[in-house]
């Protein structure tokens, strides 16, 4: 099986630095462009259980900020992949991945569970060798069996952490910045960031009518990041939501998601295809 996650991007987009070094109106627009190329082998070892190995590059140029405004480096207060136009990050990774669900785009049941370590080595373009593990463990608990009506809690959490201290910032742990970019719904993206991000989330969804055209969704998530004036696991951030499902196509279940969610600082309402988790 081979997974991957491939784009380019062109932003503007806000920066906080490291943990709650800043408020929400202080945020700092920077200017780049983005390169992502994610892409694994997985091989089949039983049932839902697949490992492998991957490629990542993760490349930003034309890193700039506004005029009159302050240099990244200076901003984030730290040194890596913010003094110069551009940071690399090229690695290899070894996956574990077990996934149970019988529909991805909207599961009704199952389990996931994606383990990687991932090595990021001189000699593939890196101006220093990092590491770095991310987790991701989902479930899915149906209260109704024996029914095509969905009503049922879904439940995701992931841990994402480097484990040295020469990464390019850009490419540190980030909310909203996970394999696909689903998280922090209510936050605005890369509002934290941090050598650790703990991420959870729980979705209650229902269908409004017997057919399952119209749905309905409930949700809270929370994440907690390491660095300045932010403690993992004591400091926690949450936001709360709901949203509407349309089933656009029946025999896959593919929905339309609408969804309102806000934080303390942040209301934000986002179209979806498929579920977010």
């Amino acid at each position: 099986m081979i997974s991957g996650d491939s784009r380019l991007m062109v932003y503007p987009s806000y920066t906080w630095g490291l943990g709650r070094q800043y408020k929400q109106q202080d945020g700092l627009l920077i200017n780049y462009t983005y390169l992502r190329f994610h892409q694994q082998l997985l091989k089949r070892i039983s049932r839902g259980l697949f490992t492998g190995i991957g490629y990542h590059l993760d490349y930003h140029a034309h890193i700039t900020t506004g005029r009159d405004k302050p240099l990244l480096k200076d901003y984030a207060q730290y040194s890596y992949g913010t003094s110069g136009p551009s940071s690399v990050s090229s690695g290899v990774s070894l996956n574990l991945l077990f996934d149970t669900r019988t529909n991805s785009l909207n599961p009704w049941d199952g389990r996931y569970l994606a383990l990687q370590f991932r090595f990021n080595p001189t000699f593939l373009g890196n101006n220093h060798q990092w590491k770095s593990v991310y987790l991701d463990v989902r479930k899915y608990i149906r209260f109704e069996r024996g029914t095509h009506r969905q009503n049922m809690l879904a439940v995701w959490g992931y841990l994402w952490t480097v484990l040295d201290k020469q990464v390019p910032y850009l490419d540190l742990p980030s909310l909203g910045w996970e394999e696909h970019n689903r998280s922090g719904r209510g936050f605005d993206q890369s509002r934290y960031r941090g050598r650790t991000l703990l991420y959870t989330e729980a979705e209650f969804r229902k269908d409004i009518t017997d057919n399952g055209f119209l749905g309905l969704v409930l949700f809270a998530n929370a994440n907690t990041v390491s660095g300045p004036r932010s403690i993992l696991l004591i400091h926690w951030n949450p936001a709360v939501g709901g949203g509407i499902r349309i089933k656009m196509n029946e025999r896959s279940a593919t929905n339309i998601g609408l969804n309102y969610a806000r934080s303390l600082h942040h209301v934000g309402v986002n179209l979806t295809l498929g579920e977010v988790f």
